[in-house]
């Protein structure tokens, strides 16, 4: 999780918080341009905080050719470039080496001193912060829906007047709605309210209305509903989850919902006769009232600065020229791509990156030679296996061998098994430590009949092919890892190539 924070949510919120600030900076030039136009352009800084762009800054570093790591380095990834099956071959393996920590800093287990507190503590306490904090969000932002929706609900009343029924299906006809949201009453409102995403309705306040004001509050609300605004509500209340320690995100939030008004009231207010746009402003002044809350669009708020806008823009509205349109929409461009690659700079950076020397901090990719020696001869797990595939992914790099489920597994090689029992992604897995600093690793099994610190010899039977944990399908998944004991293999362990070791079947097919 702490990796998906620093990697992924924080740059997104970076990239979308310097779109927004850019925004707000521009207001003078954006007040200038319609509506409609500043709502595409919120939609895209909400797109920078919610779509993992940062992911494309993690491109792989160029390797650099150094010695063995000095002691205290640690490997994280492992790829060898020749085969191991001959006693003293040599192995040759791509690594990330990482920085020789300062020993005067490091915590003294001897003497009980405690050194500073290390970056992965600290990364772990700040993703628990962050979770943490979304939870609560999010559970302030259910309950306020939950109770905007009990309160419609509640107050509901009889179906409303022939009339508003028969306005209301004009207004949708000569819309194009084909499946309009339900129209209803409720004394729990002031002015005409659009609200609910599975099933949106308009609720119409107790109290009658002149026909004209309604037939504004009905073409209004029916506009929001036909450019979607409740749901691109809910996508603000997303940002505010997940980046809920960003005061740009609910800036973010509060400005939309204004833009939504005013972009709305362009929508339904075009080809009106100044006459018109007079009659909607007073339509708006005659129902203006309390905003209604999350997750819904109400046809007038309470009449202050923000009324008091939207009035000014329906009398007086924006009539950009031409090239100002194109200077915004370069602007904009150019505002985009720069926010997208700060954004992806700083997932790179959240990377482990090449570092200046050994002794800095950082990690640096190099290409280092390790010898050791090995009569240890591998089988293949699953002889009876239809055909396997190979991964070489981050995720993914093993082997999978495909065969029915509960056939026969045995283990590749003899030695000790280390661990064996349920993983939330191999299922039911098996680890076998052989010697040599080589071990093997069985997942997705559907059946296990070995146990930890177990000895087991070559071809010995120790599970069965199932389709456990996170898989596609029954197989078994092999790696073999490069691993010295006592470290955690599962986490430390170098996965190799397993055709470097054990021979298929002949007439065997490997896709991948």
């Amino acid at each position: 999780m702490d990796k998906l924070l620093l990697q992924v949510f924080l740059p997104m919120g970076l990239a979308g918080s310097l779109f927004v600030l850019a925004c707000v900076l521009l207001r003078p030039l954006a007040t200038r341009l319609r509506a409609g136009w500043r709502r595409l352009v919120l939609l895209c800084a909400a797109l920078l905080f919610v779509l993992p762009l940062p992911l494309l800054g993690a491109f792989p570093s160029a390797p650099t050719q150094q010695a063995a790591p000095a002691l205290g380095a640690t490997l994280a990834y492992a790829t060898p470039t020749a085969p191991l099956y001959h006693a003293g071959r040599q192995l040759s393996l791509m690594l990330e080496e990482q920085a020789v920590p300062d020993r005067d800093k490091m915590v003294d287990t001897e003497q009980g001193k405690e050194g500073p507190a290390t970056g992965g503590k600290m990364a772990s306490a700040l993703a628990l912060a962050w979770a943490t904090g979304s939870g609560i969000t999010l559970a302030w932002f259910v309950a306020g829906h939950y109770r905007l929706m009990r309160r419609l609900r509640n107050g509901c009343l009889p179906q409303p007047g022939e009339e508003a029924l028969c306005l209301y299906e004009e207004l949708c006809t000569d819309m194009g709605l084909r499946r309009p949201p339900v129209l209803v009453c409720s004394d729990a409102v002031s002015a005409p309210v659009l609200a609910g995403v599975l099933r949106p309705m308009v609720v119409l306040p107790a109290r009658t209305l002149p026909p004209e004001v309604l037939a504004h509050a009905l073409r209004h609300e029916l506009t929001h509903y036909h450019k979607k605004d409740v749901p691109m509500k809910y996508l603000m209340l997303a940002v505010c989850v997940l980046h809920w320690y960003n005061p740009f995100a609910h800036l973010l939030r509060r400005q939309f919902a204004k833009v939504c008004e005013e972009s709305c009231d362009e929508a339904v207010i075009q080809g009106y006769s100044p006459a018109q746009r007079v009659d909607y402003a007073r339509a708006l002044l005659c129902v203006a009232g309390p905003t209604p809350g999350y997750g819904a669009f109400g046809f007038a708020g309470p009449a202050g600065q923000n009324m008091q806008r939207r009035i000014r823009r329906l009398l007086h509205p924006a009539a950009p020229a031409r090239p100002l349109r194109a200077a915004a929409g370069a602007l904009v461009a150019v505002l985009l791509c720069v926010c997208l690659l700060a954004g992806c700079s700083l997932g790179a950076g959240a990377q482990p990156s090449p570092s200046g020397s050994a002794g800095t901090p950082g990690k640096t990719l190099v290409q280092v030679t390790i010898e050791f020696e090995t009569d240890i001869e591998f089988h293949c797990p699953v002889p009876d296996a239809e055909y396997s595939a190979r991964g070489k992914s981050e995720g993914h790099r093993g082997l999978d061998l495909n065969a029915p489920e509960g056939t026969e597994i045995y283990a590749a090689a003899a030695g000790t098994v280390v661990a064996a029992g349920p993983h939330w992604t191999y299922g039911r897995y098996v680890v076998i430590y052989h010697g040599d600093n080589l071990a093997t690793l069985y997942a997705h099994c559907s059946t296990l009949v070995v146990e930890e610190g177990q000895k087991v010899e070559a071809q010995e039977l120790i599970a069965t092919v199932g389709d456990t944990g996170v898989s596609t399908g029954t197989h078994l998944h092999f790696e073999v890892l490069y691993a010295a004991l006592p470290v955690r293999i599962l986490e430390d362990g170098q996965p190799l190539d397993p055709l470097l070791f054990i021979t298929l079947p002949e007439g065997m097919e490997v896709y991948g």
